[in-house]
């Protein structure tokens, strides 16, 4: 035979060869690695089953994961081109891979290559979530607050902390590639909250969630720390996890104590130092605040109705619980708790919840600062459903307080005029390690800023989650439409980093062409790092809002309206572009000018800059009527309700049978006069509320010598608590 025979020969038994040993991926052999379904979303772990998918056995050796494992690929493509998947572990019949979280669409090929050739692509659905919990002895996989796996034989208890672990949750903030592991948190590893909201239901019912994203060090699954409702009763109860429009696997159990009876102490105005926390000899507010040696983790100590302090008096807590088990200050039921004065906060894992912190005594406010009503430095601290109002500052939310949470609290009138302007914030905010939770609620007309995480060149703004805020008319109090600031105010003498602005409802009235918001000015000399602003609404002012030197931002679903000044404005420094934030699907009421690099531009412009591509653009005022609500994540029954009354009409209906079960009696009190009468009560008929709109006067501020009177937002806006009366 001659030489070139010889090597068609050899070239066809090469070719056969391949052939032979190629990969082969039957239909449906791509799924998803823990449950096994033919439906992933972006970052999901999968399984690919087939033959010849590799030469042996090989797994990787560390984070992040390699893209290609002893000569193994898998390339996936949504339809805008192959993309590389992270390759966890190969063998001959499996490869356990993550997919690009940068994938879109329906649909996503999987296929993967050797040395030997290609299979074919096999389809796989494509979900924005695609929750699959992980599993262990067919219950769900749930570790408890002291570290042991939720049993039969060790069940988890009612009202306690459990953390769960999940895939197919999709991107998160800050983002990550595939095979990269999740951050351990701190100032150079943050921790990657998802960016998909995320629920958990046990027994049908809503377990809290403290955190949800990477799991820290490990690449494609999600940890999420949630708090099982203490209602639930022992037994066996179904879990489900929700990812946006995404629902976890069916049959999933966790076993449940009944949460063990909290013991409960009380407190009096008439108390004593010597008294024992029982009903009929409590405590001093001050001596229930060090701790007595007989209040233990999980205790309750309730507060009678009456005033403590003198307006001078700063009381110290000291309360401490454990993880799952706080150490809750509670006011008594039906009753009106009312601290005059303000408190420090320390210890650690403690809930303050319901009471009211005010100063009656404030007599002068224009020369004369009240005491601060919480300065909070206790680390995983709660501050439920408070109403602090009338003091020297709202609330200070420190440095020491790692995983603090403000939430459902009533925030208004706070501050004092100085010499050169209103002092005074709603919420005044430092943080550096973990993140914050403000969330849900209602901030106005404090004399200086809303929600102020401020700080000189040596403090830090670095990881906050604020959702579901009412904030408005902040400094109006310190002298009218002229003084007054902002709404929502992140800036620091040096870079701002790990915020996310969502579902909040911002207002001031369009026709003052008063007040902003911003969000991420700072005077230092380097750029912000990275911030999500979505879904809110930013009604009013001189600008609507303004973002300012981020490095990453993403603007997407917010509405914005300023009557006759600029929808937005943007500042960018040297190297950073407006065309590189993720600026789009925004909703832009008004005369649609914005404000880039101190420039005022109009709409097309501001497009050609490479934002709001896909935006609406909406000539003049918005029209008709949109309410919210937004129940409360920790009393059942009780609802934010929020209305834009666009027409002025005197009254609207909002629907609030996702709070209220018919034949329940409810109230409706108005924010801004909490404690006057309510403005509707009844029994709920179910469908829709009739709230009230027309103009009433607000409540009047303790003390004297105001720079001006409060004003009601009514009719045009209005903000209301919905509660469930028995």
């Amino acid at each position: 035979m001659k030489a070139g025979a010889l090597i068609i020969v050899a070239a066809l038994v090469v070719a056969l060869s391949l052939g032979a040993d190629a990969p082969v991926v039957p239909g449906g052999g791509v799924s998803d690695l823990v449950a096994g379904t033919l439906e992933a979303a972006p970052g999901s772990l999968i399984r690919i089953a087939g033959t010849n998918l590799a030469g042996g056995e090989s797994r990787a050796g560390g984070y992040p994961l390699p893209e290609s494992l002893d000569g193994v690929s898998v390339t996936v493509d949504d339809g805008s081109g192959p993309k590389s998947a992270a390759l966890m572990a190969v063998s001959p019949q499996t490869i356990d891979a993550q997919l690009p979280y940068s994938l879109s669409g329906d649909l996503v090929k999987v296929a993967v290559k050797t040395a030997a050739g290609e299979s074919a692509a096999r389809a796989v659905t494509l979900a924005a979530g695609a929750p699959r919990l992980m599993t262990r002895g067919g219950a769900v996989l749930a570790v408890r607050a002291d570290g042991a796996v939720a049993s039969a034989e060790q069940p988890a208890e009612a009202g306690g902390r459990v953390t769960l672990y999940a895939t197919g949750l999709g991107p998160v903030d800050p983002p990550k590639k595939a095979g990269e592991a999740g951050g351990a948190g701190g100032e150079r590893d943050p921790l990657n909250w998802t960016t998909l909201p995320v629920q958990v239901l046990v027994g049908g019912v809503e377990a809290p969630i403290e955190f949800t994203g990477l799991m820290p060090g490990s690449a494609g699954v999600y940890q999420i720390n949630c708090v099982l409702a203490d209602s639930l009763a022992a037994g066996t109860h179904d879990v489900k996890l929700l990812a946006g429009a995404g629902a976890s696997q069916t049959g999933l159990v966790l076993a449940v104590a009944a949460a063990a009876a909290p013991r409960e102490h009380w407190v009096a105005p008439t108390g004593t130092p010597d008294g024992d926390g029982g009903k009929d000899k409590p405590w001093d507010l001050a001596t229930a605040l060090r701790q007595p040696a007989s209040v233990r983790p999980g205790d309750i100590i309730w507060m009678r109705g009456g005033d403590y302090g003198d307006g001078r008096t700063r009381f110290e807590s000291m309360l401490t619980g454990e993880p799952g088990k706080p150490v809750t200050l509670r006011q008594a039921k039906g009753e009106r708790a009312t601290i005059q004065g303000g408190m420090k906060v320390d210890g650690a894992w403690a809930w303050y919840r319901d009471f009211e912190i005010a100063n009656k005594y404030n007599e002068n406010r224009r020369t004369e600062q009240a005491p601060f009503a919480l300065d909070v430095f206790a680390p995983h601290s709660k501050l439920i459903n408070l109403a602090v109002h009338d003091t020297g500052q709202g609330i200070g939310l420190w440095l020491p307080a790692i995983d603090a949470e403000v939430y459902g609290t009533l925030i208004y009138y706070n501050g004092f005029l100085g010499e050169d302007r209103g002092h005074g914030h709603g919420i005044y905010t430092q943080n550096r390690e973990g993140t914050k939770l403000i969330h849900d609620n209602i901030i106005f007309e404090q004399m200086g800023v809303g929600i102020h995480a401020y700080g000189s060149e040596n403090a830090f703004v670095e990881g906050y989650d604020v959702r579901g805020n009412v904030v408005f008319e902040n400094g109006y109090f310190a002298g009218g439409p002229q003084t007054m600031t902002d709404n929502l105010l992140f800036a620091v003498g040096r870079p701002v980093d790990r915020v996310t602005v969502e579902d909040n409802f911002v207002y001031n009235r369009p026709e003052d062409n008063a007040g902003y918001s911003r969000i991420g000015w700072f005077f230092g000399p380097g750029p912000n790092g990275t911030a999500t602003v979505r879904n809110n609404y930013f009604i009013g002012g001189q600008f609507s809002m303004m973002a300012a030197f981020w490095n990453k931002l993403t603007f997407t679903g917010n509405v914005t309206y300023s009557e006759a000044g600029f929808n937005a404005r943007v500042d960018t420094k040297d190297g950073q572009s407006i065309s590189n934030y993720t600026w789009d699907n925004n909703t832009h009421y008004g005369p649609a000018r914005f404000l880039a690099q101190e420039k005022s531009i109009g709409s097309e412009e501001w497009k050609a800059m490479g934002a709001d591509a896909h935006s609406r653009l909406i000539a003049g005022g918005p029209e008709g009527a949109w309410s919210f609500v937004r129940p409360n994540r920790y009393e059942p029954g009780r609802a934010n309700v929020i209305v834009y009354n666009w027409d002025k009409a005197e009254q609207v209906e909002v629907d609030v049978s996702a709070v209220l079960k018919a034949g329940q009696k409810y109230e409706l009190r108005d924010a801004m006069d909490y404690f006057g009468a309510p403005v509707a009560a009844g029994a709920y008929q179910g469908g829709k509320l009739v709230v009230p709109m027309t103009a009433r006067p607000p409540a009047r501020p303790t003390g004297g010598n105001f720079p001006v009177l409060p004003r009601h937002t009514l009719p045009g806006f209005g903000a209301f608590i919905l509660t469930v009366t028995e």
